[in-house]
Order: structure tokens, then sequence, then C-alpha cells
């Protein structure tokens, strides 16, 4: 487990394919060297077709308990870019031993047929933020040679695994035209199967067929003639838009109820709770008179400020945490750490602490009936202050307790209570946590101050702003005045406010007025509003648009009004929609010009059928910002 995002390192050569098992038959059979004809016009921008993808998982009670699974994929070359489709990776950890692999690439002619020589493997990070010390998640890596276009590549693998409490989930889905996908499950009555199947963050219904092969009887889950995946602008991530489906042997008592999986979770994580007594007395003493909230911000800080995230886990380390002394001792951690030391901290504060697993994979969908640990891939905090729970992810350094980033926000999680566990629904994001406000002041002459107040993912990179004053009027002139070399940034005054930032910055901009003394046209406002009409929506679409979250932008302009300036605009008001709203007021009074417009966007997801509704909202938006002008006025005063 870990948190969402990280930097992905390489790992030294793996073992030579001489160390492997015995070859294997395939899963299928005996190789078919059968040239397969495929009709191009059918797929005409396809680099490659794969022919049969399939899969074969099977629970083994032999010496150790595990799985089996055996991999066949059979496509063909269709152009000089799909030779790539000869790469074969095969994911692995610390529970997986590689037990046979076999690839071949031929073409009409058996005489074309190569082999995979048995020297030919390397490894590589099984996902970003893998290979970072010790963690032994990975891919091993081969290329199947002799590759021309039209020819088949044929490879075959065989993994075994001890990992029983997270089986492999099979994507029927490929960048490339598929054939035939198919996973086959064997079929026990000590150890039956049950599955989810998850489609564009989605549980649908799947049921199998039966087939017997050889001496045993199988589940089969098969899709036929799946078109290319095609990632879709404005969607969510690649990995959450996959179908894909997930399983578990019914056999595995860790994962038999959602209460198990976090019984399972807590057995892990208790023994490592132990704080150093050193360390407690620090806590009492330094949060001593505090009430539960603050309390609660000195644990956040303490554990942000001092562990660095870091991918470190070998075998069950992948759910299990380190010790708690451990972590403080190094300095470094990844998310089940760094959240088992938030829980030590936290309890010795007598806060009420406790894990939370999270699925951020596969749309963040949990299907409540197939209770298994295979449905997470990350941890986060819980801590009960008063009668409400704040969530708090410690991997993200530049977070609060009760803001969490889109990829976690509003998912489906599994809390660890004392005794049992409890299925909940994060908080999800509302315009008021991801929030900018703007305001422009001019006077006489060239003065201007920027106030901005950042709330959410937006307040990140100024929370990590340098104290440096010249990087910080650097970073300034390039936000707020375009990096114009006119503009002179004089001071930039930056608070942390929990998750939000407080920015103001004073200075001189004389572009504006050097306008209007001349007499020409001054500039249009979208200099200043532009942001507030960011998102481009296709004219069709037939699926959802993707926005990260809900979000809301309020930008004020205010001018010294006089006779020689007026202000054209197409028009102000509101339009609002079932997404949001968008303001627009102006108002002259008091010797000023005072202008705001307010953008607010309610759902981080917009289904096809209201992308009318979005649309709406950007045009007013822009229209007006594009559109109105400040000017110096014609003869005969303002108007």
């Amino acid at each position: 487990m870990s948190r969402p995002f990280a930097a992905a390192h390489r790992l030294p050569l793996l073992a030579l394919l001489g160390l492997l098992g015995p070859p294997l038959a395939g899963c299928g059979g005996a190789v078919d060297y059968t040239y397969d004809p495929i009709d191009r016009a059918a797929h005409p921008h396809a680099d490659a077709v794969v022919l049969l993808d399939e899969g074969r998982l099977s629970y083994s009670d032999g010496r150790e308990r595990g799985y089996v699974f055996e991999r066949h994929v059979r496509l063909k070359v269709l152009t000089p870019r799909g030779r790539a489709r000869a790469d074969i990776a095969v994911p692995l950890d610390g529970f997986s031993t590689l037990t046979a692999l076999e690839g071949y690439s031929f073409g009409p002619s058996t005489h074309d047929l190569e082999r995979l020589p048995p020297a030919a493997m390397s490894s590589a990070p099984a996902r970003p933020g893998a290979g970072v010390l010790f963690a032994d998640g990975r891919f091993a890596q081969a290329t199947v040679p002799g590759v021309d276009v039209g020819d088949i590549v044929d490879y075959r693998y065989r993994v075994f695994s001890k990992r029983l409490f997270a089986l492999p989930d099979w994507v029927f889905e490929w960048e490339i035209p598929v054939v035939r996908s198919r996973l086959m499950v064997a079929e026990r009555s000590d150890a039956p199967a049950r599955w989810s199947f998850v489609r564009r963050g989605r549980v649908e219904a799947f049921e199998p067929t039966r087939s017997r092969d050889g001496d045993g009887d199988w589940l089969v889950f098969e899709r036929r003639d799946v078109p290319a995946f095609e990632p879709e602008p404005y969607g969510p991530p690649l990995a959450e838009q996959v179908a894909r489906l997930r399983l578990r042997f019914e056999s595995v008592a860790e994962t038999g109820s959602w209460a198990a999986v976090a019984g399972w979770y807590r057995d892990l994580m208790t023994p490592r709770l132990a704080l150093p007594e050193a360390v407690a007395t620090q806590a009492k003493a330094a949060t001593e008179g505090m009430a539960p909230a603050e309390r609660l911000a000195w644990v956040d800080d303490f554990v942000r400020d001092r562990i660095r995230y870091v991918a470190t886990h070998v075998g069950i380390g992948a759910f299990q945490p380190h010790a708690v002394q451990a972590v403080l001792a190094s300095g470094h951690g990844d998310c089940k750490d760094m959240v088992t030391l938030y829980i030590a901290l936290g309890r010795a504060l007598d806060l009420d602490v406790r894990p939370v697993l999270v699925g951020t994979r596969g749309n963040g969908v949990l299907d409540p009936e197939l209770p298994t640990v295979s449905a997470f891939d990350h941890v986060i905090a819980a801590v009960r202050v008063g009668e409400s729970w704040v969530y708090a992810d410690p991997t993200d350094s530049e977070g609060a307790p009760g803001h969490l980033l889109p990829a976690v926000a509003g998912r489906p999680g599994l809390r660890v209570d004392a005794d049992d566990g409890a299925l909940i629904d994060l908080p999800a994001a509302t315009p008021g946590d991801e929030r900018v406000e703007l305001s422009w002041t001019f006077d006489a002459g060239d003065r201007v101050r920027v106030e901005a107040r950042f709330a959410g993912l937006s307040a990140r990179p100024w929370r990590a702003a340098p104290d440096d004053a010249e990087a910080r009027a650097a970073i300034a002139r390039g936000a707020f005045f375009e990096g114009d070399p006119a503009a002179v940034v004089e001071a930039v005054e930056i608070t942390g406010e929990g998750a939000a930032a407080r920015v103001v910055v004073d200075g001189r901009w004389p572009g504006l007025w050097t306008a209007l003394d001349a007499g020409v046209e001054g500039l249009p406002l979208h200099r200043f509003v532009g942001g507030s009409a960011e998102i481009r929506v296709p004219a069709e679409r037939d699926s959802a648009i993707d926005l990260g979250q809900p979000r809301s932008r309020v930008v004020r302009l205010d001018l010294p009004w006089t006779g020689g300036i007026e202000a054209v605009s197409p028009g102000v008001g509101v339009e609002e929609t079932a997404l949001g709203a968008s303001r627009w007021t102006v108002e002259a009074a008091d010797g000023r010009l005072r202008m705001a417009h307010e953008l607010r966007i309610d759902t981080p997801r917009v289904e096809a059928d209201g992308l009318a509704a979005l649309r709406a909202l950007m045009e007013h938006a822009a229209r007006v910002g594009r559109g109105m002008v400040v000017r110096a006025a014609p003869e005969g005063g303002a108007s």
C-alpha cells in the first residue's frame, strides 16, 4: 500500500531465464504455430491485434497454500510501431515466483520461428514509487525476438503466489483491439471463487460459463471483439476506466467478511504501535492544555514534518506497517507506516484515531458483496473530534486534517475499529474546499495590490513557496502579472491557514494605465478573470467529463473611477444551471469602479447529458470576461 502518487525508480537485472522451472505446455496445450490471418480493413488504425489473452487461476494447497496463475497471450503485429507488443511484463512481488516463461515469434512460414533466449530477462518497478530502498514490487521483463510486421507473437508464463488474500484483477481491455479475452478460474468445492466486475466506475453483473478441461472444472469469464481502449479526454485516470474482474477464494478466512478484513489488518498493525516513552513524554508536554482539535493539529504537523514518504516494503510489508520506533528512527515510511505513527501519537494524547483502508484504483468502486483486501491500496487516518470524524492523509505533505486529495475524497473506505470494521464513504470535496478568491485593487498612478485566498489543491504551491523574497516575487509575477517585465513586485506576504493559503502582493503595474493615458482602448478584463473559463467543453460527447473536484473561483477588480474612463460590457447577470452558477456584477460609485465574477461548479463529474449546462456556464463567464473593456471615455464624458 502506498500513497497515490510517487516517483519511479529502476531496479538492477533479475535472475536469468535459465533459473526458471520446467517449460510450459501452454495455457491451452502445446504451442500452435498456425498463422492467423487478420482482416486489416477491420482494424485500419491498430498497430497490433490481440488474438487471444487467456488466464488460468487455480487454488493450490500443496506444500504451501497459494494460487497458480498462467497466462497465454497471442497477438499479430500490423505496423512497425506494433513491434513494441513483443515486450513481456510479468507482475511479481515478495509472495510470487515466476516458475516458467516461453516466447515465440513466427510468420506465414515456420522457418521464421524465433524463440525467447534463456538469458533475456530484467526487472523494473511494478508501480510508481516501488524500487525505493527495499520495496519488492516489480515486473519481470523480456522481449520476444525477431518480430517483423505481419508476424505472430506468442508468449506464456506461470506464476505461483502465496498471496491468497489479494488475488490479481483481470483486465479485459488493451490499448489495441482484442479478439478474445478470457479468464478461467478453477472450481473447487473447498475453495469456491467469488467475483465482482467493474466497468466505467460501476459494478455490473457478469455470469461465467462452465467448462471441463483436463481433470478440472472451470468458471470461464469471456469477452470477445473488445475494441481498443482509448483513454477519454477529461476522463478519470487510465487505471480507473478499464473493465476489470476482481476475485477471491471463499476459503481464505482473512477475507470472509468486511469485519474479517478489518480484523486481519488490525492484527497486522497492532503489534507495531508501541511508541517510545521519550516521544510520548515530548508529545504530552508539547500539547498540555490544548483542546482535542489542537492536539490533532500537533500530531498532524509532527508526522508530516518528521517522516518522509518512501515506499518501503518486502512481502507482507506491502500490508503490514513497520514498527513505530523504526519509522521514527529512519525518518521515512509509506502510507501505512505514517498512519501507524499517527495512531500511536494520537492515542498517547487521548485522541480516538483509527486507520481507514481506501481503494484509489478502479474509480474507487467497492462492491459491498465482495469483502476482500484487494479492494484497497492506500491507508489514511480517521480522528474522532467531538461528534465528528476528521480524515487526514499524512502522505500529502502539503495537506491538513480534513483535506483529502481528489484520488481519495469521496471514495469508499473501511474504517478499522477496535473490534469491528465499518464501510464508510469518505467526505467528498465541495466548491468551498477547492476555492480561489482574487481581489485586484488599483490606485491612482500604477499602484496595485493583489489579495488572494486559495483553498485545496490551488493552495499547495503557495504553502510550499520558498522564504526567499526574490523567489517569491518571481512566483507572484508569473502567477498574477503573466510575467510582464513592466510589473514591479515590491512585497509578497504568504500565510498558511490549515489547507489554505493567503497571499498579499504589493507593487506597481503601469500596463493598464499606460493604455488609458495614451487614449488607446484598455486591456480586456479576461487578463484578470480569464481563469474563470478554463474548462473547454467539447461540442458532442457520449461519456462524462471528469473535472477532478468541484471548485469555486471569485475575481474582484476595483479601479479608481474618473470621468475619463468608461466600462464597456456585453451584459452582466447570472447564469444558473444544475451544475452551478456564473455571476457577474458591476458597480460604479464613490469614485470607484468595482467588478466581480464568481464561477461555481458543484460536481467533480459531468455526465454527457450535462454538457449543455456546463457549456452555458463557460460561455457566460467567457462572454463577459472577454468582452468587457475598460477604456478612455470618448469626448463627452464617461458612460
